[in-house]
């Protein structure tokens, strides 16, 4: 791919779709303070998001849980191990870049005491 050279026309054609793209993916959502919700990892090569439950994973189990209001219970992965969400602005590309959901589907399941065994 490296050698083949763009095409101004092609270019110019999805400019303004490529500008849209952007702008939606730049757009704050957000603003975070008090502190930073991933720290460094305690163990260097292990990423700290994979074995420790972190500010981060706790924001996006209570959007998932006020997005899906019957829930009592949430669980999910964060699939990023260089995750790491910042005091300042959270962007839209910054929870798309941690979260990847297949569709941004929740799966719903009901348990009931008597299937924990």
């Amino acid at each position: 791919i490296e050698d083949l050279s763009s095409e101004n026309s092609l270019e110019s054609l999805y400019a303004p779709y490529q500008k849209k793209l952007r702008d939606n993916a730049n757009r704050g959502v957000a603003q975070l303070s008090g502190r930073d919700l991933v720290h460094s990892d305690d163990v260097k090569g292990i990423p700290q998001v994979q074995v420790q439950d972190l500010g981060i994973s706790a924001l996006f189990r209570e959007a998932a849980v006020y997005e899906e209001s019957k829930a009592n219970v949430m669980a999910l992965g964060i699939d990023n191990d260089k995750a790491g969400l910042d005091v300042g602005s959270i962007k839209a590309k910054d929870i798309a870049y941690h979260y990847h959901s297949a569709c941004g589907e929740i799966t719903e399941y009901q348990i009931y005491v008597s299937d924990l065994k």
